[in-house]
């Protein structure tokens, strides 16, 4: 396809080849070219995040696993949780 945009040649790795593996369980429908494509694109959004942003989407995932979980481990602590 012609473009006026840079091109990348990239060989696949052993490492790579995993990589693109895993992606292509998330996103099963994707040529293996398109995955790396992904992949840059999923890695930049978390690269690029500070800190506060991290804590805070741990947060909200610890929130969410606490309600989906009910009653379950209402009280417990981590230590205890730790510890068995």
């Amino acid at each position: 396809m012609p473009t006026t945009r840079q091109r990348y040649q990239i060989t696949e790795t052993d490492a790579l080849a995993e990589c693109l593996d895993k992606a292509a369980e998330k996103w099963p429908d994707v040529a293996r070219s398109k995955l790396l494509v992904q992949l840059a694109l999923a890695g930049a959004q978390v690269s690029f995040e500070s800190p506060v942003e991290r804590a805070l989407k741990v947060q909200v995932a610890l929130t969410k696993l606490h309600e989906s979980l009910g009653d379950l481990y209402k009280g417990v602590t981590v230590e205890e949780i730790r510890g068995e």
